[in-house]
């Protein structure tokens, strides 16, 4: 597979990695109670931010709402699959625990990330946080999955021919 191919490759595999981590994000909504309050929070103070811009006949208030969502979004659907599959690649790791359970790390570590500035002591939480994290690990988890199902067992392309090959039972001792 040529230099292109796998670019294409690469991109549907993030493409259903993003899909299967915003399916993932809306079941563990449904099925974990505080990450589902949490989401309907964010979503009616968005929606009230943005009825209050009409109100106010503020026209870029509705673009700012979408770029937020858009961001925030991108950020944790996008970017743990996305910066994983690099490394990935770029190493040439196969293991489908390497995208799974990195990008799940990756993803539950956001929250965390972003509140040290906000928190004197960010790894103070309470369970509903434990919680969430949870959910954002396996949000995480299951897209680096889908990823790997799509591209990471082949990454990095066809082996390097500088490698050297190995024969069968090479290395092992030979019965005399």
């Amino acid at each position: 597979m040529g230099v292109i191919g796998r670019a294409f490759l690469i991109l549907f595999a993030l493409c259903c990695a993003f899909s299967v981590g915003a399916l993932t994000l809306g079941f563990a909504a449904l099925a974990e109670p505080a990450f589902g309050r949490m989401i309907a929070l964010a979503a009616r103070s968005l929606i009230d931010y943005a009825f209050n811009a009409l109100a106010y006949d503020d026209p870029r208030a509705g673009f700012e709402l979408l770029m937020r969502m858009w961001t925030v979004l991108a950020i944790v659907l996008a970017g743990p699959p996305t910066l994983i599959g690099l490394i990935g690649e770029i190493a040439r790791i196969r293991s489908f625990i390497w995208y799974s359970g990195a990008t799940g790390v990756l993803t539950a570590a956001l929250p965390w990330a972003a509140r040290t500035g906000y928190s004197a002591d960010p790894l103070s939480g309470n369970w509903g946080e434990g919680r969430v994290t949870l959910a954002l690990f396996l949000c995480g988890a299951m897209a680096g999955l889908a990823y790997w199902l799509v591209a990471g067992r082949s990454a990095g392309g066809e082996p390097r021919p500088d490698a050297p090959a190995v024969a069968p039972g090479a290395g092992t001792p030979s019965a005399p």
